[in-house]
């Protein structure tokens, strides 16, 4: 003889639900415009760090500005890689949170700055304009890729197992 318990079934409180940002159709204008804009920053980028990285002295304050924009334009990659450069500023979407060009470059320049700090403090031999280039841009790639990797959602599979047993 089995005895069957039955024990109060409770709920888990869900979170509080915010707008979402759905790309309704026909807003392939905004796609396009978001996509030039992106062009335009890395272009302006790429020239920043390109001039810096030929100007590179490890003791000059230029080596900031190249550590500024090589990580921006690994922050816009993880964006272009991401979304095809279509998302401009911060989204709200149904799997989580996009946080889009801008926000990528920005994220990226601060991470590339931290990233190169360390090997311009303290240095024993003074580091190459390749390895700090490589440092600034991984930074950026990943400091975008984490932020919105912690800011997304689950999706919904749409089938759910409704049979109980």
């Amino acid at each position: 003889m089995q005895a069957e318990i039955n024990l109060p079934q409770t709920r888990a409180a869900s979170a509080p639900s915010l707008p979402q940002a759905t790309a309704p159709p026909g807003n392939a204008g905004s796609e396009i415009i978001s996509m030039i804009v992106t062009l335009f920053i890395a272009i302006g980028l790429g020239i920043l760090a390109t001039v810096t990285a030929k100007q590179f002295v490890p003791s000059s304050p230029r080596v900031l500005w190249l550590a500024i924009a090589v990580g921006g334009l690994g922050g816009l990659a993880h964006e272009v890689a991401q979304s095809r450069g279509t998302i401009l500023f911060v989204e709200r979407r149904e799997d989580g949170i996009y946080l889009g060009a801008i926000a990528g470059v920005m994220l990226g320049a601060v991470a590339g700055l931290l990233a190169v700090k360390g090997l311009l403090i303290n240095q024993t031999n003074a580091p190459g304009a390749t390895e700090l280039i490589y440092e600034a841009f991984i930074a950026g790639l990943a400091l975008k890729g984490i932020t919105e990797a912690a800011g997304g959602q689950a999706v919904p599979s749409g089938t759910t197992n409704t049979k109980k047993t």
